[in-house]
């Protein structure tokens, strides 16, 4: 995620884009990217473009000015099985190396009064 590229939306109807750094999957996505507000899930259209490697967010209505967050569940893999904070393959030998999966993870963005 820390390589992922977030568009936020230039005005209160346009789209969010998160452009990732590696194919997703397609189904997967759907289910696992959601974007909230104060903890709420915002509705809205999501498709996914350019190969799994865009993910594209239409709100059903306008964006209200605030605070919001982009949350991806941690069972979200990409094409390879790497899992938010954990490696397909992990040395179990090697303490440094994560165990197990993060349970989600959330990127903020804000919306501006226009």
């Amino acid at each position: 995620m820390k390589r992922w590229q977030v568009e936020p939306p230039a005005s209160t109807t346009a789209d969010l884009v998160v452009a990732f750094d590696r194919p997703l999957d397609h189904a997967l996505a759907q289910r696992a990217i959601s974007i909230t507000r104060d903890g709420s899930p915002v509705a809205g259209k999501i498709s996914l473009e350019e190969n799994e490697t865009r993910f594209r967010f239409h709100p059903d209505g306008a964006w209200a000015p605030g605070r919001y967050a982009i949350r991806v569940d941690g069972v979200i893999d990409d094409l390879a099985g790497n899992r938010l904070g954990k490696l397909f393959d992990v040395d179990t030998s090697d303490p440094a190396q994560s165990s197990s999966a993060t349970p989600h993870a959330e990127i903020a963005f804000d919306i501006s009064a226009r």
